[in-house]
């Protein structure tokens, strides 16, 4: 009975790990056409689902490789009525070593001050061929 106890505390504990690891790794869909259709289904607005312009134009600003944009944004009531919004953008490089490379300036770039209406909710990360940045919420909703 004990060692019945003992496997049934462990297989718990193991659940429950696999559950925290598997929330705290969100990050947005790898292929933008699957990333636009999720966030679309959570009722956020497609500002841009680019392959031209704003690649054309991050290429400018010193972030090259890039071959996708996605902007997305929606404004909903946060827990005290006020205005809240959320919004994600999201940049798909040819590889991961550009996405690398591209880091510290899409940062530069995409990295906002802190505001009443954003606040420390919004990441700016790099995984696999992507760069993201957005809040978490817009971020987990692009799955």
């Amino acid at each position: 009975m004990k060692n019945l106890t003992r496997i049934f505390a462990v297989a718990i504990l193991l659940a429950t790990l696999v559950t925290v690891l598997a929330s705290c790794s969100a990050k947005p869909n790898g292929d933008p056409a699957a990333a636009v259709k999720a966030l679309q289904e959570n009722h956020y607005q497609i500002l841009s689902n680019d392959t031209e312009t704003l690649p054309a134009e991050y290429a400018k600003l010193g972030v090259a490789d890039v071959t996708h944009v996605v902007v997305a944004t929606r404004v909903e009531a946060n827990k005290k009525g006020e205005q809240q919004l959320d919004g994600v953008t999201i940049l798909y490089f040819k590889d991961a070593a550009a996405a690398k490379a591209a880091l510290s300036r899409a940062t530069d770039l995409l990295n906002i001050q802190s505001s009443d209406s954003i606040g420390s909710k919004y990441v700016v990360k790099q995984s696999g061929s992507m760069i993201y940045a957005g809040t978490k919420n817009a971020i987990k909703a692009a799955k």
